[in-house]
């Protein structure tokens, strides 16, 4: 509680809101890009990736590049990874919202998630050609 009252504003800033409780903090919003994977597990993530971010001297506060590489890091933690099963219901689903995306081509750290292939190159890859 005591780290996410430090860090408040930096949730602020990237689109979630929040409200404090008897009990901790309650999320109430939270950017679109989070909806289907944000969980307990994902903020406490984010804190625990906010925590270990150098002060910036001047101002007291991480810098903006570093916050947004954690909350791209805590994003890519929480994603749906290689051996993870999904049913044809959640896979279709999950490629109709990332061909909505700006940049549907990389995930938030630069790594591909489309790969074009022409017809020869897949071809090649079963020994055809």
């Amino acid at each position: 509680k005591q780290l996410f009252d430090e860090k408040r504003d930096l949730f602020l800033a990237f689109g979630f809101e929040t409200e404090n409780t008897e009990f901790g903090v309650k999320i109430i919003a939270l950017p679109n890009m989070f909806r289907s994977i944000a969980n307990e597990r994902f903020f406490l993530d984010m804190l625990d990736t906010l925590s270990s971010l150098p002060e910036e001297k001047s101002k007291g506060e991480p810098p903006t590049d570093s916050i947004a590489d954690a909350i791209a890091s805590a994003a890519c933690k929480a994603a749906v990874k290689a051996k993870d099963h999904l049913d044809e219901s959640e896979a279709r689903a999950l490629i109709e919202r990332m061909l909505t995306l700006e940049n549907p081509f990389t995930c938030p750290h630069g790594r591909p998630t489309i790969v074009e292939m022409t017809k020869y190159e897949w071809e090649k890859k079963f020994k055809r050609v």
